[in-house]
């Protein structure tokens, strides 16, 4: 189990893997309450197909693989992200997994964060949930986006005041 909580839970399957020997995670979406569990396939769609999208357009995002509703309820499945942490694990004090970068690996991440945001926002992207728990970075230092339920695609361009509120969610 990678996140569990009241109404989502994330999960590494490992005994399933895609035709190149991928992990697989699985995103499964049961909220408690019977009205709003009938939210959840349409939560579930929505992040399929911003992954589809982002995916598409070139984003480093997780690559879908397939939407479905089970008996556990709707789940989102794609393919796992290999040896990523969090940027929120990466950068917290307490965490086992906590390390503070070299000065060049801080600025290279930074970097590449920037030219991901930069290429999301260009895209007509709109992440509300954006903050350092929804940013995996991989072995190869290179940041990757996650959980899309609730992303706004557009047709242009975002504003600034949405730009400006992502850097600061990130800060």
């Amino acid at each position: 189990m990678l996140k569990s909580g009241r109404f989502r839970t994330v999960l590494l399957d490992e005994s399933r893997r895609t035709t190149d020997g991928t992990a697989v995670v699985i995103k499964r979406f049961h909220h408690p309450n019977a009205l709003q569990r009938l939210r959840d396939g349409s939560r579930a769609n929505n992040e399929f197909r911003a992954l589809v999208a982002l995916h598409e357009r070139g984003i480093d995002v997780p690559a879908p693989l397939e939407v479905r509703r089970t008996a556990h309820g709707s789940e989102v499945r794609m393919r796992a992200i290999d040896n990523a942490l969090t940027l929120e694990q990466l950068l917290a004090p307490t965490s086992a997994d906590a390390f503070t970068p070299p000065r060049e690996l801080g600025a290279r991440l930074s970097r590449r964060l920037g030219e991901l945001l930069a290429t999301l926002h260009t895209a007509g992207v709109d992440h509300p949930d954006l903050h350092p728990g929804n940013v995996l970075v991989d072995a190869d230092e290179r940041p990757w986006l996650i959980d899309f339920h609730t992303v706004r695609l557009r047709r242009a361009p975002l504003g600034q005041r949405l730009r400006t509120r992502d850097v600061l969610a990130l800060g």
